[in-house]
């Protein structure tokens, strides 16, 4: 029977994918230092915890980079940065005079929260909502669903529904810009690689995904639309395949300096909260040898 025939398109296995990636990022988030263990037996009530950082400078790549759109070099002054989404500056007290205030309270109230301080306290009102549902054994929803899975292989069937309804509530990526087809924004629909496709589909050509972000400043994670499946079938040479992964390890770090010398988000957290999407067997030695 010819495997070309084939087609795969099942819903299930991305949003397993994006519920996973969901999880990585509340309970690891390179901002936030406190984590917790999912357990049956927890009898001690938590309070909401939120770490709020401010972002650090740190130091990109020096010389010029290549630009994998274009082919051109990026000059040592890249455009300036987008600033944050509807920032609010904190209102003062109406008790408060103006003139009255001291150096500390007008600090107050100009003081401005960045998209970092914003998407931990989001991430810690989720791991608040997750504790909750493991110590009330109670899930909270805006729906009126209200099914709880069960069998062996959940560990805890109400911190992973409501992981479920958090993601579905807050979670958000980016998706980089950057890259032309075919090597980016693309990749295969069908055959047995087609859930790389199904994925850079969704999050970034259709943009029909609901957990696209509409700024950087307010996704949680950011998405590098590169293709192993479309690298494999433009850079492999059968005659010199000893060739082929280093051509990838270039190409991935090529694009890699160009959205952090444009963008502050890869060197604020060294990269722990972007993520590729590929399910070739070269995908691993890839991305080992990149790191």
């Amino acid at each position: 029977m010819a495997l070309t025939t084939f087609k795969f398109g099942s819903p299930y296995l991305l949003s397993s994918a994006f519920l996973v990636l969901f999880l990585v990022v509340i309970y690891f988030s390179p901002f936030n230092q406190t984590h917790f263990t999912l357990n049956h037996h927890s009898s001690s009530s938590s309070s909401s915890s939120s770490s709020t950082t401010t972002s650090t400078s740190t130091t990109t790549p020096s010389g010029p980079v290549a630009s994998v759109k274009n082919d051109t070099v990026l000059d040592d002054n890249p455009p300036p940065v987008l600033g944050d989404l509807d920032d609010e500056p904190m209102i003062a007290p109406a008790s408060s005079a103006p003139n009255h205030m001291d150096t500390n309270d007008q600090d107050h109230v100009n003081y401005k929260r960045s998209s970092v301080e914003r998407i931990e306290e989001d991430l810690a009102r989720a791991r608040e909502a997750i504790r909750k549902a493991i110590l009330t054994k109670n899930c909270t929803s805006d729906t009126e669903e209200n099914y709880i899975p069960r069998g062996d292989i959940y560990r805890n069937p109400y911190a992973f529904r409501q992981s479920h309804i958090e993601m579905v509530k807050r979670f958000k990526i980016w998706p980089y810009r950057e890259g032309d087809i075919p090597l980016f924004h693309n990749g295969p629909m069908t055959y047995i690689y087609s859930i790389e496709g199904q994925f850079i589909d969704e999050m970034d050509t259709s943009g029909k995904s609901p957990f696209l972000a509409r700024h950087p400043d307010e996704a949680h994670a950011f998405f590098v639309p590169v293709s192993v499946k479309r690298m494999a079938d433009f850079l492999y040479e059968r005659t010199r395949s000893h060739l082929f992964h280093g051509r990838i390890v270039r190409v991935v770090t090529d694009y890699i300096n160009v959205v952090a010398q444009r963008y502050p988000y890869w060197n604020r957290s060294h990269g722990a909260d972007h993520f590729m999407v590929s399910c070739h067997d070269w995908e691993k030695k890839r991305s080992l040898e990149i790191q």
